[in-house]
């Protein structure tokens, strides 16, 4: 069956990646839709991916009770079929929203997913969804137009300078080195909480994007960026210190 192709830009890359991602998952994952078939009502009869979206739209609220409800208990690819499912709704609100990319939104719709209180809301699922990650992405545009305007590397990328020439350290061992110290310095002077230190090491040490380190601490990409430069401040306030410790 086929699915919803945006129009390809770069605000919509991320769900063109998706995209391509789903057509590979279709050929890996058969075996999961057989056992969620057997396993609840709404999905009988589904034997590959294609036929969960054609269940979630035949019967939405109980198809995606029973994907969000395996999502819940741990298993993403079900996550993942309740995000494909929204593709097409994340797409209409990109293209009305002047500042948001599809990265801000499939975050955000990725975050919702993987925490919706089934219990408490039962019916209109995908609304809910829908309504959720709107308010999340315009919260977020919010937040950060109060956030320190510092990109993830730079600031950081002078205290670590600052060190490197303070101990005369190798030049290769800037970025690695330097950055894992500060990092763990600044969390045993409880500069940081262990959370913040988590999202720093994601941005900092492993490369990650703001977006990719969101969805790896399931928080917002403006909550990523936000922690990032209020550490970011705290440590360049404490710089001398730390040039002690790290």
């Amino acid at each position: 069956m086929p699915h919803h192709q945006p129009p390809t830009s770069g605000r919509y890359q991320l769900v063109d990646a998706l995209n391509v991602e789903w057509a590979r998952l279709v050929e890996e994952h058969p075996s999961a839709v057989r056992r969620w078939s057997l396993e609840h009502r709404a999905l009988h009869g589904c034997t590959e991916l294609p036929d969960l979206i054609q269940a979630i739209r035949l019967t939405p609220d109980d198809a995606l009770h029973a994907l969000l409800s395996e999502c819940l208990a741990g298993d993403e690819l079900a996550g993942r079929v309740v995000l494909q499912s929204m593709l097409g709704k994340i797409v209409r609100m990109v293209s009305r929203d002047k500042h948001a990319t599809s990265d801000d939104y499939v975050t955000a719709m990725w975050c919702r997913i993987r925490t919706y209180p089934l219990t408490a809301r039962p019916r209109r699922v995908a609304a809910n969804l829908y309504l959720d990650t709107l308010k999340a992405v315009t919260q977020d545009l919010a937040d950060s137009a109060a956030c320190l305007p510092m990109a993830p590397g730079g600031c950081f990328d002078w205290l670590c300078g600052r060190v490197h020439a303070a101990q005369l350290l190798d030049h290769n061992l800037v970025e690695s080195w330097t950055g894992r110290r500060l990092i763990s310095a600044a969390a045993e002077l409880g500069l940081i909480d262990q959370n913040t230190e988590a999202v720093m090491r994601s941005v900092y040490l492993d490369g990650m994007s703001s977006h990719q380190a969101a969805m790896r601490h399931r928080i917002s990409a403006a909550n990523v960026r936000y922690r990032c430069s209020r550490a970011v401040r705290r440590l360049s306030e404490n710089s001398e210190i730390l040039l002690e410790v790290a």
